[in-house]
């Protein structure tokens, strides 16, 4: 669990979290094991049933991948533009790529999207589509694609040349993105506006299914098979 310092105020981003972990007993009840503090703001990735804490440092200082356990570090890139408010990043299923939105210059309201090669520590893309805000990034499970979305629009890129192999509309603000898995290749496209999911297969973007909801979906996730 990552817990803030001190109070949460919207449009100010903590400058230390607590990094908790809890252990189910066997009575039901909840005991921490352990708390410890790091600078700046904290996020979560999982790679192959391993948890990987996302660490974005002190003024967007860096951006570092953090074993929760050890609190070793198994990668770090310092290269790093001022990120939006409320960071978006994704790691690829190998752990090589890592990508997230950072602010445009320009624009109050428009991001640009990084991609980098957490290997060879160089930037592999860097795209400014102004699209508005990012409010989410996944990678599909074979590593291939990148789904990445904005405001009002769903773009999933390649991720060998990083061009565009799919792009779908709708209204997606306040939820955590677009979710890409299943085994046929699917998007899973939450749409707040529809109160309802919409399931795209990837390759053809044709519709194959539409779940309608009672209210407004905010995280769509996968099973892993």
């Amino acid at each position: 669990v990552a817990v803030l310092e001190g109070q949460f105020n919207w449009g100010d981003r903590p400058k230390t979290c607590y990094l908790e972990k809890w252990m189910l007993r066997g009575d039901g009840s909840w005991r921490m094991d352990w708390s410890r503090p790091l600078p700046g703001y904290l996020g979560f990735a999982r790679v192959d049933g391993e948890l990987i804490v996302l660490q974005l440092g002190p003024e967007d200082a860096y951006i570092a991948l953090v074993d929760p356990e050890t609190g070793r570090e198994s990668a770090r890139i310092s290269d790093t533009p001022h990120l939006q408010w409320l960071p978006v990043l994704a790691l690829s299923p190998d752990r090589r790529l890592l990508a997230f939105f950072s602010q445009e210059k320009r624009s109050d309201r428009d991001v640009e999207l990084h991609v980098w090669d957490l290997v060879t520590q160089r930037r592999v893309a860097h795209l400014q589509p102004r699209l508005s805000l990012g409010w989410g990034l996944a990678f599909s499970p074979d590593g291939r694609s990148l789904v990445a979305t904005y405001e009002n629009t769903v773009v999933v890129y390649d991720t060998t040349q990083f061009s565009t192999s799919l792009v779908q509309g709708g209204s997606f603000e306040s939820t955590t993105g677009t979710a890409i898995g299943g085994t046929a290749g699917l998007l899973a496209i939450p749409s707040t506006q529809e109160l309802a999911v919409r399931l795209v297969h990837v390759q053809s973007g044709s519709e194959v299914a539409y779940l309608k909801l009672p209210g407004s979906p905010t995280v769509c996730t996968f099973s892993p098979d």
